[in-house]
């Protein structure tokens, strides 16, 4: 490796002599002693260990620039790259020939030279050589386009590592086409072999390809990532993985690969990914969604209505990142998958035990002055961290107020910044550091349930405001609180309602009249800054201030 880190010349492809500083091929390296020939290479992919002149003579190292020749996809990769990639090693005797005695190095120089006269001369004279290289190793030197479809990766005789996008885990028993299989890394395609369960005949599968013992679009049971069976038998799981094939879906109309699109099958127009289910060509009560913040699943017809899904291109959207996944490539990466019937039930079930904090609140289900739940079903009693952590409470329900940020986040969110932890149910104050359990922190009103927020104005006129202690009534938590507390909690909004600044003759939010002492957050008053007295919010509403 000395040789190519400190002597290739890579723009020319040749070896840079010390001490002239002219550029060498291969063979003349050799011959002026820059390349020692007796430096031993081993070969990977066959086991052997050769030396310079042996690499040369048996087609592993290029004649002209030095290349490592791959035989399995005949292209010409630089020495140091091939070591990097695992192909070759580089061992024994240095590269480098300064210190190798003159009359051995003699003698090889010479041996190597007429065996790269040889391998010139074979070159010539050999078209179908000629022919192999300019056509597969020149033009694979310039470029190579990994196969991303199944149909390119059957076309190919091996694949390269290019072509696998990624190695997902597997689950034995999962069941997909068998494009998707392919596409989405879920087996090895060079060596995978399919099954026919009625005969138990095993066919290679590019063999069962070839023959039309399988479809692209034939639905498979994974048993391992080197074998899958054909499932033979029709049911409704089938034919809804079936659906999630891109394949399947473009025959028919109702999809366009070249853009991504759904298609109305009659006239070949875009039409918006509801309309897709609304004709029933995907069943959303078969199709689970995993939620890409918490990891649930869900139906996805639930995922449009969460946002998670959207409803226009299909696409999985994650709201903490922004980022989108196309719809078909959701399914390739098992975010979005085909649910059978037993699993279909279980979410089913889950999805009917959940219960939003709102409603369990409503419900006296959540004691907001102890932080403990009651199970519905059982009437267990455990605290609301425990709720939360075994899904009894929907977690998308939850909001944690962020005192570091002055703002309210999701659970999820909480998590990953780190101010909840579920394992030990505990909140990390971001200030302070202080630590408290999820039942303090809903006592504290830390921990919120997900409602709608209303003006000032709006809260008066709904009679949650007390003008005497000056505070407003939270409804769920069944406590009173200060303006700021109230914003804090999400029942007022701050940024909707206006405040009169009467010396100055302006309106201000409601959160700039607070910095401005406007309004007096410990008194619960409206402040007329022109004569500097106090007077109850409602009372100034009455004024139009």
């Amino acid at each position: 490796m000395q040789a190519f880190s400190t002597i290739y010349h890579e723009k020319s492809g040749k070896f840079k002599d010390p001490q002239t500083g002219s550029l060498l091929t291969l063979d003349e390296a050799v011959c002026k002693g820059v390349i020692d020939p007796d430096a031993v290479v081993y070969d990977t992919k066959s086991g052997q260990a050769l030396s310079t002149k042996e690499a040369v003579e048996k087609g592993v190292i290029d004649v002209e620039a030095g290349n490592f020749i791959d035989p399995k996809s005949v292209t010409k990769v630089q020495v140091k790259d091939a070591v990097k990639m695992g192909l070759l090693a580089v061992i024994g005797a240095p590269v480098l020939a300064a210190s190798v005695d003159f009359e051995r190095n003699t003698l090889s120089h010479m041996a190597v030279k007429e065996v790269i006269k040889e391998a010139r001369e074979k070159m010539k004279h050999s078209p179908s050589l000629t022919k192999m290289d300019t056509a597969v190793g020149v033009d694979q030197l310039e470029e190579y386009f990994p196969a991303r479809t199944a149909e390119d990766m059957l076309k190919r005789s091996i694949l390269r590592p290019d072509d696998v996008v990624a190695m997902p885990v597997i689950e034995v028993g999962q069941k997909m086409t068998l494009r998707t299989a392919m596409e989405g890394g879920y087996i090895d395609v060079d060596s995978c072999v399919v099954v026919i369960p009625a005969t138990c005949v095993r066919r290679p599968l590019r063999q069962a390809v070839i023959e039309k013992v399988i479809e692209l679009t034939t639905v498979i049971e994974i048993r391992s990532r080197t074998e899958i069976w054909i499932v033979e038998e029709i049911t409704v799981i089938t034919e809804v993985i079936k659906s999630l094939d891109p394949g399947v879906m473009a025959e028919k109309g109702q999809f366009d690969p070249t853009n991504g699109k759904f298609t109305d099958m009659a006239t070949g127009k875009q039409i918006p990914f509801v309309k897709i289910l609304e004709a029933g060509i995907l069943d959303s009560h078969h199709i689970s969604v995993k939620n890409p913040i918490t990891g649930e699943e869900m139906f996805l017809s639930k995922a449009i209505r969460e946002g998670i899904v959207d409803p226009e291109t299909g696409d999985v959207i994650s709201h903490q990142t922004g980022e989108t996944l196309p719809f078909f490539d959701a399914v390739k990466s098992n975010v979005v998958k085909a649910v059978d019937e037993k699993v279909n039930h279980e979410m089913l079930m889950k999805t009917e035990q959940k219960i939003d904090l709102n409603t369990a609140i409503l419900k006296g289900l959540v004691k907001p002055d102890t932080g403990m739940f009651t199970n519905p079903t059982t009437g267990e009693s455990m605290i609301i961290g425990e709720a939360i952590q075994s899904g009894l409470i929907d977690p998308n329900t939850v909001q944690i107020y962020d005192a570091k940020a002055e703002d309210i986040v999701t659970l999820k969110e909480a998590v990953d910044i780190g101010i909840v932890n579920l394992e030990t149910c505990k909140f990390i104050d971001p200030e302070s550091g202080y630590k408290m359990d999820l039942s303090t922190a809903l006592m504290k009103g830390v921990i919120l349930p997900r409602r709608k927020s209303m003006s000032l104005v709006a809260v008066i006129k709904k009679g949650l405001y007390d003008p005497k202690s000056g505070k407003i009534s939270d409804s769920f938590m069944k406590q009173k609180v200060d303006v700021d507390e109230a914003i804090k909690r999400g029942i007022v909004d701050s940024f909707i309602t206006l405040c009169k600044d009467v010396k100055g003759d302006k309106y201000v939010t409601l959160d700039d009249a607070l910095v401005y002492d406007i309004v007096a957050a410990q008194h619960g008053k409206f402040r007329d800054t022109l004569k500097n007295t106090l007077m109850p919010f409602d009372e100034a509403v009455k004024q139009n201030f």
